[in-house]
C-alpha cells in the first residue's frame, strides 16, 4: 500500500505583555473600549501543522493535541476555531487536504495575561498560511485574527511592539522598546479575564489609575524610554489587586529591588520589572522565586523586536 502523503510546518507563537491598558468605554454589545501598548517578547509555545494530501472528497478534519491536558482541545481553542476560519474562508485547503493535526507545546503560563490563548491562533493563522502557500500579507492575516479575539491582529505581527485599540482589533505599528532587561514572575495562579472585567465595570476607578495612551505613544515614537517607563499604567491591576491582593504585593516587590517599572500584563496574574541592569533582574528573580513561589523568566528587551 503505498503510503499517505504528508506535509508538516513548524512555527512559534509569541506571547506579549501590556506596556499600559486602558478602558475607554463599553460598547452596546457590552464589549469594552481598550487602549492598549503591547510588545511582544521571547517567551513562545511550539506549533507543529501536518497535513495529509487529498483522496477522498470529505471535508479535511481537525486533530487538536496539546502537551497542557487542561486545555480544550475542540471548537472551543481558539487554535481550532482559527483552524476552523482558514479551511472555510480558503476552499483550496478543502481541495487538497483529508485531514489536519495541530499540536501545541506550551510555555506561555496560561491566564497568565501573556496572550497565551491569542498567540496560538496567531500561530495557526500565519502556520496555515505558510503551510498551505496561501500568499497572504499579515494585514489579511490580522483581519482574520479579529474574528478570533482581542490579542490576536497584534499577536499576528510575531514581533514588536503596536497600540491596540477599539475592541483590541485595530493596530497601529509602534517603535519597539530598545533597552533592558525584561524579568516576568508567574505567581502559579491564573485570572478569568471575564472575572476580571466585571469587577472593574463594579468599581469606581481613581482617574490616576487610568494611564495616558496619547502620551505614552508619543513619549515611544520620540524615543523616551525612560519616560515612557515612568508613565506606564494598568487600569485592570485595580480590579485585579482586589481579587487578588497577593498580586499587588508581588508588583510592590519588584519595584522596591531595582525595576525602572513593575506592571501586571493583561488582566493578570503575571506581574513584569524592566530592569536598566541585568545582574539586578536576576538577583530580584531569585527572590522572587525563593520568597513569592513564583516561576520567572528573565530577556533582553533588544530581543522583543
Amino acid at each position: 500500500m503505498k503510503p499517505i502523503e504528508t506535509r508538516k510546518t513548524e512555527i512559534d507563537a509569541y506571547a506579549k505583555i501590556n506596556l499600559s491598558l486602558d478602558i475607554t468605554g463599553v460598547r452596546a454589545d457590552g464589549y469594552h473600549e481598550v487602549e492598549m501598548i503591547m510588545h511582544t517578547i521571547p517567551l513562545r509555545d511550539k506549533i507543529t501543522i501536518t497535513s495529509t494530501v487529498k483522496k477522498g472528497n470529505n471535508k479535511p478534519t481537525i486533530t487538536l493535541q496539546c502537551d497542557d491536558r487542561s486545555l480544550p482541545t475542540n471548537h472551543k481553542n481558539i487554535a481550532w476555531k482559527a483552524a476552523a476560519l482558514m479551511i472555510e474562508t480558503y476552499p483550496q485547503i478543502s481541495k487538497e487536504t483529508d485531514s489536519i493535526e495541530i499540536y501545541i507545546q506550551k510555555k506561555i503560563p496560561v491566564g497568565g495575561g501573556l496572550g497565551g490563548s491569542s498567540a496560538d491562533g496567531a500561530g495557526v493563522l500565519r502556520g496555515f498560511n505558510a503551510h498551505f502557500n496561501l500568499g497572504l500579507k499579515p494585514e489579511e492575516l490580522m483581519e482574520l485574527g479579529a474574528k478570533l479575539g482581542a490579542d490576536v491582529p497584534f499577536q499576528v505581527l510575531g514581533g514588536g511592539a503596536g497600540l491596540a485599540a477599539g475592541t483590541g482589533t485595530s493596530v497601529t505599528i509602534l517603535p519597539a522598546l530598545e533597552r533592558g532587561t525584561l524579568l516576568i514572575c508567574d505567581p502559579g495562579f491564573s485570572m478569568m479575564t471575564k472575572e476580571v472585567y466585571q469587577k472593574y465595570d463594579s468599581m469606581d476607578i481613581p482617574a490616576t489609575k487610568h494611564p495616558d495612551t496619547n502620551a505614552l505613544v508619543a513619549l515611544l515614537r520620540a524615543g523616551e524610554q525612560d519616560s515612557f517607563c515612568e508613565r506606564l499604567r494598568n487600569v485592570l491591576e485595580v480590579p485585579a489587586f482586589a481579587m487578588k491582593p497577593e498580586l499587588a504585593k508581588i508588583k510592590d516587590a519588584i519595584a522596591e529591588n531595582g525595576a525602572q517599572v513593575a506592571l501586571m500584563s493583561g488582566s493578570g496574574a503575571c506581574v513584569y520589572g524592566i530592569f536598566k541592569r541585568e545582574s539586578v533582574a536576576r538577583k530580584t528573580a531569585f527572590l522572587m522565586e525563593t520568597q513569592y513561589g513564583c516561576n520567572t523568566f528573565i530577556c533582553d528587551i533588544s530581543r522583543l523586536r
